[in-house]
């Protein structure tokens, strides 16, 4: 997979995989197609910084019975294989995502992340840095979400899905990333010695950590749970994140 256009293709297959099998469709979430990325990527690639933010896939949320958050994708649904006409049609789809109707209940815990950052996932002329998202396991829309498949759904998913968060990484070649995990995910994926600037202390279980991968990339972890990423009191996680941007050079 050494171009979009190949991630692409393989992430259609995948989902259309699921969907021609009796057992594996009853947990795909109805009417959904994969969801590569979040955001426009163009103008990502133009930032002056690169930032992408990370979960694990997509919310079953993103495709509500009375909402089409891609209308750009309306006409491949039903596609086996994708032409490269319906691929730019993908990508203007997934591109437009925050400009179309975004599931921001979700969302906006990132972007308060960004904002300090200097960044957004919105045409902001104060921010010069558009970031994306993009998650781990799968692009795949669950129904249970991911915390309530059993082990044997997950290890499928996440086996066929493999290397597709790999190749998107590789693509993007971001130089901070976002993440809101629980520590088992968040040390498989990114196996480095984390700075605690927010330690357990803080009601026993918030945090905001900070890492530096070999190749550069500063990560920064935050507390994740029932009400979002990065649960943190805003004026606690504004003045720390003030302090990974000084000191990471962000």
């Amino acid at each position: 997979m050494k171009t979009i256009e190949d991630i692409i293709k393989r992430g259609w297959n995948i989902h259309r995989d699921l969907m021609e099998s009796p057992e594996k469709k009853a947990f795909l979430v109805r009417g959904s197609i994969p969801i590569l990325w979040f955001g426009d990527m163009e103008a990502y690639k133009k930032s002056e910084r690169k930032i992408v933010t990370v979960g694990l896939n997509p919310s079953l949320k993103e495709f509500p019975e009375d909402l089409d958050r891609f209308p750009l994708a309306a006409g491949l649904h039903n596609k086996a294989t994708l032409s490269s006409k319906d691929v730019e049609a993908y990508t203007n789809a997934m591109n437009a995502y925050f400009e179309t109707k975004p599931y921001t209940k979700w969302f906006n815990h990132f972007e308060k992340v960004l904002n300090p950052l200097e960044a957004s996932y919105y045409a902001k002329p104060q921010m010069p840095n558009r970031a994306i998202h993009i998650d781990i396991y799968t692009p795949i829309a669950t129904d249970p979400t991911w915390s309530g498949l059993s082990p044997e759904q997950k290890r499928y998913i996440d086996e066929q899905s493999n290397g597709l968060y790999e190749g998107l990484m590789k693509v993007l070649k971001p130089e901070v990333v976002l993440v809101s995990a629980n520590s088992a995910v968040v040390k498989e994926q990114f196996p480095i010695a984390f700075k605690a600037y927010l330690g357990d202390a803080d009601k026993g279980s918030h945090y905001l950590r900070v890492g530096k991968t070999k190749s550069g990339c500063v990560v920064i972890w935050g507390f994740n749970n029932i009400s979002g990423p990065f649960s943190i009191k805003k004026e606690t996680l504004e003045e720390k994140l003030m302090q990974i941007k000084k000191d990471y050079t962000i």
